[in-house]
């Protein structure tokens, strides 16, 4: 079951000889207080890895980064879990290069992901996507105000929908 309070955790275990990450999940059962995690259900874990797992805000989508599969346009692709089902999050957000750390804005008018695509400051940058329609607009780059020659990762917004929050080698 996954209402109620629940965390989503990327684990490293060894599966069929190799070390690979899974998503695994854990229930509130009282204050300060979780059950033992389990794997997240359906077909999202898979032998390769998975991580960097988010929820939409209606909790009806996740984004999620797979690395290394048959359908992937790179390295590391943006995925997504609906209704118990995965696909590639596309052309429009994946490319040759890296994406990873997918993360819908408060409102669910953008996706907020971390790339190393051309177009960037250098390194990784955080882009953003807006959702129109269920389809998602060409990415924009963040801007030199966020974005440096270095890596800047881990994007999230608070709930006011304005501060964004993120890691930076470069500020």
């Amino acid at each position: 079951s996954l209402e109620g309070v629940n965390i989503v955790i990327t684990r490293r275990i060894l599966k069929d000889g190799n070390l690979q990450e899974d998503f695994y999940i854990s229930e509130k059962v009282n204050q300060g207080e979780w059950k033992e995690a389990y794997p997240y259900p359906g077909e999202i874990n898979t032998s390769g890895n998975e991580g960097a797992f988010s929820f939409s805000p209606d909790k009806e989508k996740v984004v999620y980064t797979a690395c290394n599969r048959l359908d992937g346009k790179g390295r590391c692709d943006l995925y997504f879990l609906i209704n118990n089902v995965t696909y590639n999050a596309g052309d429009v957000i994946n490319t040759k290069h890296w994406e990873s750390q997918g993360f819908f804005s408060p409102d669910g008018k953008y996706l907020y992901f971390v790339s190393n695509r051309h177009g960037g400051y250098g390194g990784k940058d955080i882009w953003r996507s807006e959702i129109k329609e269920d389809k998602f607009l060409p990415p924009e780059n963040l801007g030199d105000s966020i974005n440096t020659m270095y890596d800047e990762m881990s994007p999230f917004i608070h709930a006011d929908n304005v501060t964004l929050y993120f890691a930076s080698d470069g500020h």
